[in-house]
């Protein structure tokens, strides 16, 4: 991984990308390859001192520093293991050499000849590894070298999402799809996280202990090990916040980003038996749609990731969720289940191995079982499919309308007041399309907080009149999108009394019961999805009152 101070970064919007590495850089990266394998045998020093110089294809000498210093890191022989050491070696030389200077018979030919063939060596191979152990003195191989320059490039790439994430503070990572590999790699490095339902799939929220005073190496490895994770998921969305070129900065990676390099194909699945699964849920039931490692299901402050998610391809309203429990330790099968039964879903179904079946443990009574033998019953699968519908608890009312809070209900420079270091300025730089929020009434005021409680926004005075009487109705609040706001725009009289030259403000739609008139008229359209299925509850936005305080607290 790089130094962040050797990652160039692009703005886009509020956020920031790195400069990756594409084809137009491809003519240079070739003659950085073609002087490396130049140099295959001769000493790093050497190397550096010609990565140094032009080369025959143009390019930025920042750029060139930093896949050079790359190229370094992967393309060094390692020092010799076999006896005698270098050390050994040195040792041996200097003291032929004292022993002839003090018998004044000092020849460094002959010192070198005599020593070698003490050692068993060349003359020759001794002079030229007699510092191979010495880091500038070790010798470039090939062995390890980049195929290409689109090798090199995709290389390049995740050695700088790597170095931007190991000096993040945080992460916020959306996942669709193998999110299990993600949070498993996020609590093998013992890293504290977040997990939370989102639209088709899940947002991980990572910090850790070490970040909470320090910022530390060993911190900032962990981190960067999740971006490898990331190549088996179906979509990802990574947003690090960090400190780049001495301001605080929000960098996002995302899926189609290229930064994963060619190698050996990752393991779509767990095991074969789930492999036959997918390969007979395919042949058998043609009109669903097979979605490996789906959004987690929140069980007593824990998590469980079911295998899959089959969805009908012409009716997504139709989705069960699937989990293949394999014969395992009774202790771990027992307390899976009890997990299972806990959860109380009914659109999850259970394949059990028979032998664990035998044993006469408690099944869940909410969800269907499948028992099955070395291979799933897929036919038994397909009719619970096309038989029954899934039931999922907390449903949404089926009755609902929406309204759009625009820049004509904000308070459009509550957030231009605050100086560039205001905390808001971040919060309002992390807010994405789809976002929920929560309009809170405190002290005469209304304002929008994020999910961490935190004020973004307020509403003016005449949409604080309406939206009072309308608090106890609503169901979602979400962010739509977002816009700039500039000093200029402000009417004169008030722009003495701004802080910075622009800022982001957030315009919202939001999901409200519908009132019991409106329902008899039949005018209404139908409620929006409450997020995943099952999972509505608790997660998404919602209103609530509290003790007034001052505003000078938000």
């Amino acid at each position: 991984m790089l130094p962040i101070d050797q990652v160039d970064l692009v703005a886009a919007a509020s956020e920031w990308v790195p400069a990756w590495l594409g084809p137009q850089d491809h003519p240079w990266l070739d003659a950085l390859l073609d002087e490396l394998k130049r140099f295959e045998g001769r000493t790093v020093r050497e190397w550096r001192a010609r990565a140094a110089e032009p080369l025959r294809a143009p390019c930025s000498a920042r750029r060139q520093r930093m896949v050079a210093s790359l190229l370094e890191a992967r393309c060094v022989a390692e020092p010799p293991t076999t006896r005698p050491l270098p050390r050994e070696r040195r040792l041996a030389l200097f003291l032929e050499a004292q022993r002839r200077r003090s018998a004044l018979a000092f020849d460094r030919d002959a010192i070198l000849s005599e020593t070698a063939a003490r050692l068993g060596m060349a003359p020759d191979a001794l002079a030229d590894a007699l510092h191979s152990d010495v880091p500038s003195e070790r010798r470039v191989s090939l062995a390890s070298a980049p195929a290409d320059a689109h090798a090199l490039a995709l290389e390049a790439n995740l050695a700088m999402a790597q170095g931007l994430l190991r000096a993040a503070g945080s992460l916020e990572i959306d996942v669709g799809g193998g999110s299990r590999a993600v949070v498993r790699q996020i609590l093998l490095k013992r890293l504290l996280c977040t997990v939370r339902p989102a639209a088709g799939g899940v947002r991980i929220e990572v910090s850790g202990p070490y970040a909470l005073f320090r910022h530390t190496t060993l911190y900032g490895r962990a981190l960067a090990s999740i971006i490898p994770t990331l190549r088996g998921a179906d979509r990802f969305v990574v947003r690090a916040r960090l400190r780049a070129h001495g301001r605080p900065k929000t960098v996002r990676i995302a899926s189609g980003d290229p930064v994963f390099p060619p190698g050996a194909a990752l393991r779509r699945y767990d095991s074969q038996l789930e492999e036959r699964f997918a390969r007979d849920l395919a042949r058998a039931a043609k009109d669903w749609d097979l979605v490996r490692e789906p959004e987690p299901i929140a069980v007593d402050g824990t998590w469980v990731f079911p295998d899959f998610a089959i969805v009908h391809r012409s009716d997504p309203s139709r989705r069960w969720l699937l989990e293949v429990v394999g014969y395992w330790t009774p202790e771990y099968l027992e307390s899976k289940l009890q997990r299972l039964r806990k959860a109380g879903r009914s659109d999850v179904i259970v394949c059990l191995d028979d032998r664990f079946v035998s044993q006469g443990m408690e099944l869940p009574r909410c969800c269907p079982v499948v028992p099955f033998h070395r291979r799933i019953d897929v036919e038994a699968v397909r009719r619970i499919l096309e038989e029954k519908a899934p039931q999922c608890p907390a449903a949404a009312p089926s009755r609902s309308v929406r309204e759009r809070i625009g820049p004509a209900d904000l308070f459009l420079d509550f957030a231009g007041r605050r100086p560039p270091e205001d905390p808001i300025h971040e919060r309002l730089c992390r807010l994405r399309t789809g976002d929920r929020l929560d309009l809170v009434e405190a002290d005469g005021w209304i304002t929008l907080r994020n999910s961490d409680g935190e004020v973004v926004a307020a509403l003016a005075g005449k949409a604080r009149e309406r939206w009072r009487t309308l608090l106890a109705r609503i169901r979602r609040v979400s962010v739509a999108e977002r816009i700039e706001r500039r000093a200029a725009q402000s009417p004169l009289p008030y722009r003495a009394k701004l802080r910075v030259e622009r800022w982001v403000v957030p315009v919202l739609e939001v999901e409200l019961d519908a009132p019991a008139s409106a329902s008899s008229r039949g005018d209404l359209r139908p409620g929006l999805s409450q997020g995943s299925e099952g999972m509505g509850e608790g997660i998404g936005g919602s209103r609530r009152r509290e003790r007034p305080g001052p505003m000078r607290n938000l």
